[in-house]
């Protein structure tokens, strides 16, 4: 699994810097299993793209960074962006891993940082519990948890959500499910955010989005699955940046990242 991520900074118009914005919302987006061979811009020259023109108008319009590395495992990587410390200091080495409280989280540093002016969720996969506990999310500070607590969904279309402490069972694509998720809480918020957008696609288990997601025809392999799942993906965000009012995305700081790399079994090389 190549180690290789790709890392996109993207500020609508560069305003938030233009205008000496001190309090800007903070949209950070993870993809799961995406590789910097999975998408075009990153130096990886192999053709037959997903096309992402969202992704590619954040990459074109912001600041893409080309030599970046990542864990090959998607647990330190979280535990590591979570805690701003190498896998080795956080104690999580591999995948599920556990991020004690000893460290600072994000959240808490932001907090302490602003005196607790952001109001701050996480939405989508968590994956830094071991075992499982549905409030370690709120233990290290995040105001609204909603999604997965684990790693994966056995299906895109049939899995279970935790929110807030509960969990319920969703019989929606997942992608759609946690951009909607996240537009309803950007919608409800009045003071300065910070969203932790954590994605499970383009992660396996490789299945076709709804048809109006995607574009390539007649996804039969894995690898034509993953590349719909991406091109969803690319969708969905856009569904998200849209629904902000123009003075929200002006505001906003856009911060995408894939977790790790591409899976073996579809990698494109």
């Amino acid at each position: 699994m190549k180690k290789f991520l790709m890392l996109i900074v993207y500020t609508f118009q560069f305003q938030i810097f233009a205008l000496g914005q001190s309090q800007p919302n903070i949209l950070f987006i993870i993809a799961d299993d995406l590789g910097n061979d999975a998408i075009e811009g990153f130096g990886v020259e192999v053709g037959n793209y997903p096309a992402t023109p969202n992704l590619n108008t954040l990459r074109q319009e912001g600041i893409s960074y080309l030599n970046t590395w990542a864990t090959p495992q998607c647990s330190p990587t979280r535990a590591s962006i979570l805690s701003g410390k190498y896998g080795i200091k956080t104690g999580v080495m591999r995948a599920p891993g556990n991020l004690g409280l000893e460290h600072e989280s994000i959240f808490n540093y932001l907090n302490r940082k602003t005196s607790d002016t952001y109001s701050n969720a996480v939405i989508g996969k968590w994956h830094i519990s071991s075992p499982v506990n549905l409030d370690h999310p709120f233990e290290h500070g995040a105001d609204h948890f909603e999604g997965v607590i684990g790693g994966i969904v056995d299906d895109y279309y049939n899995w279970e959500k935790v929110e807030n402490g509960n969990i319920v069972q969703i019989e929606e694509y997942v992608t759609t499910h946690l951009t909607t998720a996240a537009i309803n809480w950007i919608d409800n918020q009045d003071q300065p955010w910070f969203l932790w957008l954590s994605h499970i696609a383009p992660h396996n288990p490789f299945q076709v989005p709804p048809d109006s997601l995607y574009q390539i025809e007649n996804p039969i392999s894995n690898r034509e699955k993953y590349v719909a799942s991406i091109e969803a993906l690319d969708h969905e965000i856009g569904r998200l940046l849209n629904s902000m009012d123009e003075q929200t995305r002006d505001n906003t700081l856009i911060i995408f990242i894939g977790d790790n790399g591409t899976p073996n079994p579809v990698l494109q090389t």
